[in-house]
């Protein structure tokens, strides 16, 4: 039986692996495997698809706009909670 320890921990290491491959690098198959097939973004801008390729192609605009100065996976890596 999982625990909410174990949960607790794989869920910082998808979030890390996301941030890492994903936002710092770029990687559209990372973003693939880790998106559940029915996501849905309730916070998309008015008009941008709501499923996981509107939030794809709001990812790589960003990071061309402002790509990251300081990656978000060195925070989340030294966070205590």
């Amino acid at each position: 039986m999982r625990t909410d320890e174990d949960t607790l921990s794989a869920t910082k290491a998808a979030v890390l692996r996301f941030d890492k491959e994903v936002i710092e690098r770029g990687n559209d198959a990372a973003f693939h495997e880790l998106m559940a097939p029915g996501f849905v973004n309730r916070t998309a801008r008015p008009g941008a698809p709501a499923g996981s390729e509107g939030m794809l192609h709001t990812n790589k605009l960003a990071n061309c706009v402002a790509p990251p100065a300081t990656p978000p996976a060195k925070h989340l890596a030294n966070a205590n909670s």
